[in-house]
Order: structure tokens, then C-alpha cells, then sequence
């Protein structure tokens, strides 16, 4: 949460002062150092438990948060030709960091777009066979990277017949992602 922008006439301030006032806080940091009762959530129903520990090491363990999840189900195994799809859709790894060397991208990413096309064609067809609606899910963090995927890889949106137009797509923005859920989410990080 940002914190507010407030206009106030500090200097006419007849009782608080601006320590006191905290207006430079989110609500969360001001009512931290009163000691309220507080709630820390530490299962997730929605991660792979391997995901969750991996958060649970490096940033859930410095608030005394013990997170973790109980799923541990993966893609099943299938047979893929092309050794990079083979290697990234390996069930015993639900997750895959993919690092390249690509460095003049910004809004938008060619090189990633060709590099994950194979990976999301496979996830869309036999035998994992994943919808935009549920099955497969594509974060980007620009509306260009979005943009540029929709329109070269049909197997992410499902258009109307008549006018082309998208109706769902399973690529979109962190920002309308976000709280959403799919049996696999791809990250196209985009900026070199």
C-alpha cells in the first residue's frame, strides 16, 4: 500500500506533531508499533509446496512466518521432442527459472516471445491440453509484451468467430493477474 499524500498545514498544527500524526505511514505501519492482535497467515492453498518453501526461506521466515503448502501436485510426465520444452515442462521441477542474455528490450520481448511459444504450445495441446479460461495463465509486466503474445500464439486467447476480437485471454498484466489462478502461470519478465 502507498503511502498517503497529505497537504497539511504542519506549521499552524495546534497538538500533533508530524512523529505522532505519522502521515508519512501506510495504515499498516502506523498500527504495527501499537502491538495489536495480529494474524499471520502461513498456508497457501494455491502454491506448490516447493514454491512456498522456496518464499518461506527468503522472505517469509523474517517476519517468524512458518509458510508452506500441502500441494504437491505437478504436470504429468509426457513425451516432448524439442529438449528445451522437455527440460522446462519436467515434472520434477514445478519451478523453472529461465535466464537469457537478450538486453535491448523493454515494453516488449521477441526473444522471449519465441522462446516460451514452444513451451505454451505444448501446454496447450495433447496431453495437457490448457485453456486461457483455467488451465494456463501468462503474467507480463507491460500491456505491449501482452499485446505482442496475443496476437502471435492463437492457443493463449479465445476470440469471437465473427469479429476476432479477444473474449479470454490467459495473458495479462501483474496488476489484473494478480489474485487470479491457473494450473500453470508463465512469467514473461520482458525488460531486459
Amino acid at each position: 500500500q502507498m503511502p498517503p499524500i497529505v497537504k497539511h498545514d504542519w506549521s499552524g498544527e495546534p497538538r500533533r506533531t508530524f512523529q505522532e500524526y505519522r502521515a508519512f505511514e501506510s495504515l499498516f505501519e502506523t498500527l504495527l508499533p501499537r502491538g495489536l492482535p495480529m494474524i499471520k497467515f502461513e498456508e497457501s492453498f494455491r502454491l506448490h509446496a516447493d514454491m512456498a518453501e522456496f518464499l518461506r526461506q527468503e522472505i517469509y521466515r523474517h517476519d517468524g512466518i512458518n509458510f508452506h503448502s500441502g500441494k504437491h501436485a505437478t504436470l504429468g510426465a509426457a513425451v516432448h521432442v524439442d529438449p528445451f520444452v522437455a527440460a522446462v515442462l519436467n515434472p520434477d521441477y514445478p519451478l523453472v527459472v529461465i535466464v537469457h542474455d537478450e538486453a535491448r528490450s523493454q515494453l516488449s520481448n521477441e526473444f522471449e516471445r519465441v522462446l516460451i511459444e514452444p513451451v505454451l504450445k505444448a501446454l496447450a495441446d495433447d496431453p495437457y491440453f490448457l485453456d486461457p479460461r483455467e488451465g494456463l495463465g501468462v503474467v507480463v509486466p507491460h500491456r505491449a509484451q501482452r499485446a505482442a503474445l496475443q496476437d502471435a500464439i492463437a492457443c493463449l486467447s479465445e476470440r469471437d468467430p465473427d469479429t476476432n476480437v479477444v473474449i479470454v485471454s490467459a495473458v495479462d498484466t501483474v496488476e489484473r493477474f494478480q489474485g487470479d489462478e491457473r494450473n500453470v502461470v508463465v512469467y514473461s519478465a520482458t525488460e531486459s
